[in-house]
């Protein structure tokens, strides 16, 4: 123990140069350091290299060994800064890393360290934190690439492999997510920046180390899953899930050209999918965003890709990938990137056999594309979108603007505002601007290009599918065994696009709501103008726990030409609307 003595004697806090007097730097104090951390970190490894040993009680050696550390902590991590960032001569520094990550690695496996309540203060230290996401996005002086410290072709990056397990560890990821909730934009700003760059490096791995670039990169995406959220407010927050798509293509592509079929390392690429996925469906509060930035960085082309060689080990994640992307695809932003990209072609036309196990997937997301080309190829005029019920027939709506307050109406003009508040706009706008500012602080929000693209899809597929507004009367209504209770909606359903949408005549429920006012003058007005005014519902994916449904007031026009006989006139977004058990009516809330 007098060693360790020794050792801290030589790392105390107060003994670290000033960062920016290089001039006065005493080579001694800084040698003595190395050799202290040298020494305290074989210390340590000792404990490493034991790891796998089964639980027992902690020796007293390993107790004061660990409970020095707790009380020395800080030197130790300040002076590891210094090494790294500041001290422009350290030239055992890589080494050194290395042991200190190999020692935390063990730290972070609570269950199998002895005296865990001393490593799990250490583990929870804000300073900790820091110098790990430090080491993230500094520099190696000697290659001029960020630090990276593999213990062999097949073993992950010792920096990626602390971020994973941090993740797995309660204390580890609960210091993090409180750490980042207390820095400053801009270190949040230059972590995202750092995550993107790390991304990078590993995809631009060459030769033999390209096996332990797959496994450091399953490990850093692992990692930054539970992570993502406290990073949502930077300003390339979206730009990382299209850096990591493109980052996981690229080594993909090397992978398959370098002839890789080890069933292990196509897992990693698995799992390194799956992160992007649970990324963009469940911690990306907007899945419309994160899905065209998936798709523009190649998420498509990688479950393709990948597809043929995990179909015997993991086929159930190719798969389940291109189900989950397939419902965002009608979105105008998600499918201009597959085509711009060249994915359909490359989905007409794969490189290999699709296997068995995708054959649904894949023949799901064909008809999709299909559908949608159809529909963006041969809309028909530009659907309203003014909110104004009494917007003038064939005015343009290139100017549109969002109610300042609530965001969830848009007008074509001032004429058109005044007349829509004095209406309707004046009784809903503060509970939709609350309903909107706790939306905008989730995260949550439906642009107006989505508005845009949900009215387009309703009024060309209304033009292909609807009978005459006569014959739609006729409609057999589903057998709910209930009567109807007020209009009738015809109902599309765009959740699951990979077959036919075929229109379905349901009596429309409507409760005590935020848009009451305005749905009850949509009824009002089909019922008055029978065969020329019917209620059309869209329903649309929005996020993995809530859909949109689009109510419409469509107008009939006889004397329009095909395909353009039916168009909107106004609209509405419920996001809380749903289906009752009970019955097959629509319900709001």
């Amino acid at each position: 123990m007098h060693v360790i003595d020794g050792a801290l004697g030589h790392l105390g806090y107060s003994l670290v140069p000033p960062k920016h007097d290089l001039e006065t730097l005493d080579p001694n104090r800084i040698s003595h350091a190395l050799a202290a951390l040298e020494d305290l970190l074989s210390c340590l490894l000792g404990l490493y290299y034991n790891r796998h040993m089964p639980s027992r009680d902690p020796t007293p050696y390993e107790t004061r060994l660990y409970q020095k550390l707790v009380d020395h902590w800080l030197g130790i991590i300040a002076w590891l800064e210094y090494l790294v960032v500041y001290d422009p001569v350290t030239l055992g520094i890589t080494c050194i890393l290395r042991d200190f990550l190999m020692a935390l690695t063990t730290m972070l496996h609570l269950e199998r360290v002895p005296a865990a309540e001393y490593v799990e203060e250490v583990i929870a230290m804000p300073q900790t934190v820091d110098f790990i996401f430090l080491m993230l996005y500094q520099i190696d002086p000697k290659t001029g690439v960020p630090y990276s410290f593999p213990g062999s072709p097949l073993f992950p990056c010792h920096l990626t492999q602390v971020f994973s397990i941090y993740s797995e560890s309660e204390v580890g990821i609960t210091a993090m997510l409180g750490w980042l909730r207390s820095i400053k934009p801009q270190t949040r700003e230059r972590i995202t920046s750092s995550l993107r760059a790390r991304a990078r490096d590993l995809a631009n791995t060459t030769g033999d180390d390209i096996s332990g670039a797959i496994m450091s990169m399953a490990c850093l995406y692992y990692f930054v899953c539970p992570i993502l959220h406290s990073l949502r407010r930077c300003v390339h927050y979206y730009d990382l899930i299209k850096t990591f798509s493109a980052a996981l293509l690229k080594l993909t592509e090397k992978g398959m050209a370098k002839g890789i079929t080890e069933p292990e390392l196509w897992l990693q690429i698995c799992h390194s999918l799956s992160s992007i996925l649970a990324m963009v469906m469940e911690i990306v509060p907007n899945p419309f965003k994160a899905v065209s930035k998936a798709i523009e960085g190649g998420v498509l082309t990688i479950i393709l890709k990948s597809g043929f060689y995990t179909q015997k080990d993991s086929p159930e994640v190719t798969t389940k990938s291109l189900n989950a992307l397939i419902p965002y695809l009608y979105l105008s932003k998600p499918f201009s990137a597959v085509v711009q990209r060249g994915d359909f072609e490359l989905f007409r036309n794969p490189p290999f056999p699709i296997p068995e196990s995708m054959q649904a997937a894949y023949s799901g997301y064909i008809a999709a594309m299909t559908r949608n080309l159809h529909i963006y190829n041969h809309r028909s005029a530009s659907p309203n979108i003014c909110s104004n019920l009494r917007h003038p027939a064939g005015a343009r709506d290139t100017a549109m603007k969002s109610c300042s307050a609530c965001h969830s109406v848009f007008y074509c003009s001032p004429a058109c505002q005044g007349v829509d508040w004095i209406a309707f706009h004046s009784k809903e706008c503060r509970p939709l601007a609350d309903q909107a500012s706790i939306m905008k602080e989730a995260g949550v929000w439906a642009s107006f290009q989505t508005r845009r693209d949900q009215l387009i899809h309703i009024q060309t597929t209304a033009n292909a599918c609807l009978l005459l507004p006569s014959v739609l009367d006729s409609m057999p209504l589903p057998e709910s065994g209930a009567p109807a209770r007020g209009p009738l909606v015809i109902l599309f359903d765009f959740v699951d696009i990979t077959g036919p949408i075929a229109p379905k005549l349901v009596p429309l429920d409507v409760r005590e709501a935020v848009w009451d006012a305005r749905v009850q003058t949509y009824a009002k007005e089909s019922k008055d103008n029978l065969g020329r005014i019917v209620l059309v519902e869209g329903i649309f994916p929005f996020t993995n726990l809530v859909q949109h449904y689009v109510l419409v007031n469509m107008r009939w026009s006889p004397e329009a030409p095909p395909g353009s006989r039916y168009t909107v006139l106004s609209s509405v977004v419920r996001m809380a609307a749903f289906l009752s058990n009970d019955s097959d009516a629509l319900t709001v809330t």
